[in-house]
């Protein structure tokens, strides 16, 4: 199982990691075939079309594997610039925290309440 880091240094290793995924080298792309299968389902996650629509797309391992690589470092860009700005404003970074706290808050008081209850603690 691998991991999609939105750091500078990660996003780019994110093109390296999936180009060095294991795959067949000859053969044309089938959803039974693990890891294909595996790639194939990763990149309709990310593009909202059937891993048939994919795997129909492509007949060679590596312009899959590269395409992928693309289309996750595309589709996390926003995420990587939020969150970039975030690193960047300390001021704003500790006023979004707080408001997530409120609202964490705001659900978690209400399960512990229930909870503390339940076993009877209030």
């Amino acid at each position: 199982m691998g991991s999609i880091f939105v750091t500078d240094s990660a996003m780019r290793s994110t093109r390296r990691s999936r180009r060095r995924s294991p795959t067949r080298r000859r053969g044309s792309l089938r959803l039974e075939k693990k890891p294909a299968s595996h790639l194939l389902e990763i990149y309709s996650s990310f593009s909202n079309d059937t891993p048939q629509a994919v795997a129909e797309r492509y007949t060679r391992y590596g312009d899959l594997k590269k395409d992928l690589a693309a289309l996750i470092i595309e589709s996390l860009e926003p995420i990587h610039k939020r969150y970039d700005e975030l690193l960047a404003d300390p001021v704003e970074l500790r006023a979004v925290v707080a408001r997530g706290a409120v609202k964490a808050s705001a659900v978690a008081g209400e399960v512990y309440r229930r909870a503390a209850q339940a076993i009877g603690l209030i």
